[in-house]
């Protein structure tokens, strides 16, 4: 595989007010619930550009809630590679067809795909822990 695609879920690009309603994690010790988040993702090599996946987790960057930041790759029969906290690896076939689509251009919409990557990105702090 291509080393350039694989990324890692940081949220670098963090306003206060994300750092407000989302899970923040510094440490893997912080995460309470480590086989339900991800750590690395296969990111699709047009959209790297940092050396993380940008998940949108609300909209207050102007994004609509189901619109992907970057892209997840669908090198693996339109499916990516996840690894998680506890250690744990995963395949996730993508369901949405704007997540499928080949390229980068326009605004990605995934109202199937987006809510299972926001899950397992961070957590709302309106939850529990």
């Amino acid at each position: 595989f291509d080393l350039k695609t694989v990324t890692l879920n940081l949220k670098s690009r963090n306003p206060m007010e994300i750092r407000a309603q989302f899970w923040w994690y510094k440490k893997l010790g912080e995460i309470t619930n480590p086989s339900g988040q991800f750590v690395f993702i296969d990111e699709r090599k047009e959209t790297i550009d940092d050396g993380y996946l940008l998940v949108f987790l609300g909209t207050t960057l102007g994004n609509q809630p189901t619109q992907w930041g970057n892209l997840p790759a669908i090198y693996h029969n339109e499916a990516a590679g996840l690894s998680f906290a506890d250690g744990h690896a995963e395949i996730r076939k993508w369901l949405d067809a704007a997540t499928k689509k080949p390229g980068v251009g326009g605004v990605r919409l995934a109202p199937r795909d987006m809510p299972w990557i926001q899950e397992r990105a961070s957590k709302s702090k309106r939850r529990s822990r």
